[in-house]
């Protein structure tokens, strides 16, 4: 005889990511969070979760970054003093309201911007999922393991079962 899905191990084990995610999701409205890894050669990625979405960030400078000339440009070397203590840099910053937010599925898009002086240039990258669309997925990949796991047990039941009905009636 077959559990109940809610009995699963597999199904209770999901649960808190769902509970983490939604509370993400929900905290998204009134905060803003992101990571910022500096790469080579003037390359800054960061990972953001706000507004109801996650965002990956690239900007990459064309030219001779200031920040690495040790000129202030835009305050990006205090950003750039607080990254070279630690490979990451996290910051946490308030938006107002809080609450779930829909924002579109997906999306990208690129911006170049020009900077004080003429041989510095700034493109910036940005790529976003939102929050919903991630919280679907994991419902999905997760409902789908325990219900593909109930059908994978039953299968073996029935074949353990029949192989049992044909020793029985060939003993018999």
């Amino acid at each position: 005889m077959m559990r109940a899905f809610y009995k699963s191990r597999l199904f209770w084990c999901g649960v808190p990511g769902l509970v983490f995610l939604i509370w993400v999701w929900w905290d998204s409205g009134g905060w803003h969070s992101y990571v910022v890894r500096p790469a080579s050669g003037g390359v800054f990625d960061s990972v953001m979760v706000s507004r109801g979405r996650v965002e990956w960030q690239r900007n990459a400078y064309v030219g001779t970054p200031p920040i690495l000339t040790g000129k202030s440009y835009l305050g990006l070397q205090a950003y750039r003093a607080e990254v070279e203590e630690s490979p990451f840099a996290i910051w946490v910053g308030r938006l107002p309201g809080r609450g779930f937010d829909f924002p579109a599925a997906f999306g990208w898009e690129s911006q170049t911007l020009l900077g004080m002086r003429a041989e510095i240039t700034e493109r910036i990258y940005f790529a976003w999922v939102a929050m919903w669309v991630v919280v679907l997925l994991y419902v999905a990949v997760w409902l789908g393991m325990v219900f593909g796991w109930r059908w994978w047990k039953r299968r073996v039941m029935e074949r353990e079962a029949n192989v049992e009905h044909r020793t029985l009636n060939s003993e018999g």
